[in-house]
């Protein structure tokens, strides 16, 4: 940062959105260019070199089952819980995912919010709620960015981008495991209430990238 500006951290070249070459530049963990010869300057460089890319999908979770590194490699970058976090099967689903850099989207535990939502769950569409933060190739959006060969699409990721930062690249290494020894958490954690985020002990510890409040509201 100079001047009170920041720089970019990373500009992805040559990448395909839409079917179209092009560049996607990337600061303090969000996208916040896309286009053509974007510059590259004292910024890492990605040369995507015509991979797709596509921004991380949202995985609607009723809590049980949950491989978050499946998910993860099979181009997802955010969980939304549509059951109350507190509940046993969300909570071990939690418990078991945060070994690996997924988002949550988590509602908060109090009855004004609960009475809010038909049995304590998240709208149908839960993914509505972060649509603002993830889910699209676009200025503004979370930079969790999958890039795939056409061949391999969707199941194997040449690459992972995770809040702006590369944490696999096949052609490095085909090994999995290399997300469990980053030094610090890329994920992102997003709350239905401000006291919700405000209590949240990953916060606190510094555990998480953001902590976001997303205000929803009945529809009319």
């Amino acid at each position: 940062m100079a001047g009170g500006i920041y720089s970019p951290e990373m500009v992805i070249k040559n990448a395909l959105v839409d079917g179209q070459l092009t560049d996607i530049e990337i600061t303090c963990g969000r996208i916040s260019a896309v286009g053509k010869n974007l510059p590259t300057a004292d910024c890492m460089t990605i040369n995507a070199g015509g991979l797709m890319a596509s921004a991380g999908r949202i995985y609607l979770c009723d809590g049980g089952g949950l491989d978050g590194e499946e998910l993860l490699f099979s181009g997802f970058s955010t969980v939304v819980f549509r059951r109350r976090a507190a509940s046993p099967s969300v909570s071990d689903c939690i418990k078991r995912a945060m070994t690996v850099p997924l988002n949550f989207a988590v509602l908060s535990d109090d009855d004004a919010t609960v009475s809010s939502f038909s049995d304590g769950a998240l709208p149908t569409c839960g993914s509505e709620i972060i649509s603002d933060h993830v889910g699209a190739v676009e200025v503004g959006m979370l930079a969790d960015i999958f890039l795939w060969t056409r061949q391999g699409s969707p199941k194997t990721p040449e690459k992972i981008i995770k809040g702006g930062r590369l944490i696999f690249d096949r052609s490095i290494s085909p090994r999995r495991d290399i997300i469990y020894a980053m030094s610090e958490p890329l994920r992102s954690v997003f709350f239905t209430t401000q006291a919700g985020a405000d209590s949240y002990i990953g916060k606190k510890l510094v555990g998480e990238r953001s902590v976001a409040t997303i205000v929803y509201s009945d529809p009319p």
